[in-house]
């Protein structure tokens, strides 16, 4: 269930989400990133540059923990185009695999104002790699001779 449904809502305004961080506030400040797995994959590893499909659910860290992004997103390149923790950290995974992905400000928006993401607020992702899409091959132009 995504996070517009009530049942992975918060239930007040200082209910704790669904995902939490899986680890001290300091350590993440210091580490920048940090991914839990919450279901293992079973697929092919991700590789950077891939062509994927994600399902994910973005939350604020902070009070009142505010889902504030759900969905499935294909991702042109994998490693690129994200928050950099979560662009780190996809490709560490495999195909099927769930994960807890949280990041530090630094490793999230920074210092940028996102609708719905105050500036400097540190984020948790929950990440499934629902598919790696098969490169195309290039064609290579037979000669005429």
């Amino acid at each position: 269930m995504g996070c517009g449904t009530s049942s992975d809502r918060t239930n007040g305004p200082y209910s704790r989400p669904l995902v939490e961080c899986p680890i001290p506030a300091e350590e993440l400040a210091e580490r920048g990133w940090h991914k839990k797995v919450v279901e293992e994959g079973h697929g092919d590893k991700v590789k950077k540059n891939a062509r994927i499909v994600l399902d994910f659910q973005g939350y604020l860290m902070d009070p009142p923990y505010t889902c504030f992004a759900e969905g499935e997103k294909e991702i042109e390149k994998a490693g690129k185009g994200l928050v950099r923790g979560v662009n780190k950290a996809v490709i560490e995974m495999r195909e099927g695999e769930t994960s807890i992905i949280s990041c530090s400000s630094k490793y999230g928006y920074g210092t940028k104002i996102m609708p719905g993401i105050p500036s400097e607020s540190s984020l948790i992702f929950k990440l499934t790699v629902k598919s790696i899409v098969p490169m195309k091959k290039p064609v290579t132009p037979k000669s005429v001779d």
